[in-house]
């Protein structure tokens, strides 16, 4: 039997595209469809993959749009092909334009997700580098701090004078927990 998989990666998209061209070269097939699931989460843990997966028999083909929707990682997509080669089914991928049962498929399957692993490793490495040039020029990321200096000298003052956390806490329009953390620091820096 012949299934179609696809797998969009947040909500808001679509399958439709997908969907559209596995069922123009294979009509009236079932296609199944993960939506909203990343890439970065393993193919056995997207539910309706996991599915396909308990579903399929030997002789079975998995018709895709692209060798993307297996995984993210080229180790990741030669796994998945992998297990599914050792039950005996084959992966067609319409984008790349390949069947993975064939030697020919298999050398394709290879060279195209070391490239796909290679594009996801720049794009981090670029990211990376961004973000590191940020910092240089001073951005700072991350939520803003709860407590400037003003506020922090008022609640340890008062830490000190003996109010309780929840009355300054409430008093500086702060969480608790913001408290505790500042006075736990302080003791630790006092103790040393």
């Amino acid at each position: 039997m012949i299934y179609g998989y696809t797998r969009v990666s947040t909500q808001g998209q679509k399958t439709d595209s997908q969907r559209a061209e596995i069922l123009k070269r294979y009509p009236s097939i079932p296609v199944l469809e993960d939506i909203g699931v990343s890439g970065m989460t393993a193919p056995l843990e997207r539910p309706m993959f996991s599915a396909l997966i308990k579903t399929l028999q030997k002789g079975d083909q998995v018709v895709v749009y692209g060798i993307d929707r297996l995984g993210r990682s080229a180790r990741e997509v030669l796994e998945t092909v992998e297990l599914m080669a050792g039950m005996g089914v084959s992966i067609i991928s319409i984008r790349e334009g390949f069947d993975a049962a064939t030697p020919a498929g298999k050398m394709m399957l290879t060279m195209l997700s070391a490239v796909a692993e290679m594009e996801r490793s720049l794009i981090l490495e670029r990211s990376r580098a961004g973000i590191e040039e940020a910092r240089k020029n001073g951005k700072v990321f991350g939520r803003p701090a709860a407590l400037d200096e003003q506020k922090l000298a008022v609640l340890l003052k008062r830490y000190q004078e003996g109010v309780k956390t929840s009355r300054i806490a409430a008093d500086l329009g702060v969480s608790q927990s913001t408290v505790n953390r500042a006075v736990k620091k302080y003791l630790k820096a006092e103790k040393q």
